[in-house]
């Protein structure tokens, strides 16, 4: 657990290590708002996706009170979202099933020969969060995603 002088905790809820998918979860949480459920997943190039998605539906299906909380799903999950595939179908069915939105729309890997969108933020609040956006750090092929959270409504 994480408490600083601001009134922000992070509660580590879990860690999945599994051939096709690896996440960790945390629980969220900031003053005046719903505490946010934060799943960062890695799906090696050659896993299933059918496999990776399930796990994740089951992750978030077995959570006591998501409805109740913000959701982000994030991170690589070696699918192109600019290509059409069949995994891409399979991760959008995924998304779609938990009422969750993709919200990157650029490409986060870029080569000489192609441009990629592989690594993702999901959420089902869309409202919530601004200034996205993909940086190029040059350490590594992917690009850093980045989002922002807009702060509780003031009163």
């Amino acid at each position: 657990m994480f408490n600083d002088r601001l009134n922000v905790s992070a509660l580590p809820l879990l860690s999945v290590n599994q051939p096709h998918l690896e996440c960790q979860g945390l629980l969220l949480s900031l003053p005046d708002t719903r505490p946010t459920f934060i799943l960062n997943c890695y799906r090696p190039p050659d896993a299933d996706i059918n496999q990776a998605t399930l796990s994740v539906s089951n992750l978030l299906n077995s959570l006591d009170g998501i409805d109740n909380k913000d959701i982000l799903v994030l991170g690589d999950w070696h699918i192109d979202l600019l290509a059409k595939s069949p995994g891409r179908v399979v991760f959008n069915c995924m998304l779609s099933t938990q009422a969750l939105t993709q919200i990157i729309k650029i490409p986060t890997r870029i080569s000489l020969v192609k441009s990629s969108l592989l690594d993702v933020i999901c959420t089902n609040n869309t409202g919530l969060y601004i200034n996205l956006g993909v940086i190029s750090l040059g350490l590594s092929d992917h690009n850093l995603i980045v989002v922002s959270r807009k702060g509780p409504k003031k009163s």
